[in-house]
């Protein structure tokens, strides 16, 4: 018989706009089309479990997405629900010149939540096959500086054409795996 699934709560956390609840939505229900129809503001935390197998290893785990709000009137609303949380998803749109000063925000509010300076984190840029103009490719490597320095895993993904959305949960899981 095969070991029961290691719960983990995950917080799910970027700007407004960015494709958090689209990104977790395409990988819990990759049938569902509703995110790509129309936009609605997330207002309220959402949570969404599945279960993601380490690549190269037999433990399962159970994610619990915490899919929050991104606008700053809910960060209070925000740090109540991710203060129990083991890792995070911090989402940025790859277009936005200010996606470092996002990312640091929500690194904030992580540690602030938390009190936990070294949670596995996994940045995601999203809208992230869109343009490759010499900003975006400036930007993308200031990211992946930040990314290297505070020992974070990095991924790009675009919903729309349904690139490579699985990969932030497979090195969230493996960076998971690694604190364990």
């Amino acid at each position: 018989m095969a070991d029961s699934p290691v719960i983990v709560n995950c917080a799910v956390l970027g700007n407004q706009r960015c494709g958090k609840s689209t990104l977790v939505s395409m990988f819990s229900d990759p049938k569902s089309t509703d995110y790509l129809s129309h936009y609605n503001m997330t207002t309220d935390p959402r949570i969404t479990n599945k279960q993601v197998r380490v690549p190269d290893d037999d433990v399962v785990y159970e994610f619990f997405f915490f899919d929050m709000p991104g606008c700053p009137l809910y960060t209070d609303l925000v740090k109540k629900y991710i203060a129990e949380c083991q890792c995070a998803l911090i989402l940025y749109d790859a277009n936005d010149q200010d996606a470092v000063e996002s990312i640091t925000h929500w690194s904030n509010v992580l540690v602030e939540a938390t009190l936990q300076e070294n949670l596995p984190v996994v940045l995601v840029a999203t809208h992230s096959y869109e343009v490759e103009d010499a900003a975006s490719v400036r930007l993308h490597a200031k990211i992946s500086d930040l990314a290297d320095r505070k020992g974070w895993r990095l991924a790009r993904t675009n919903a729309v054409d349904r690139r490579d959305v699985d990969l932030p949960f497979m090195l969230l899981a493996d960076a998971y795996n690694a604190t364990q």
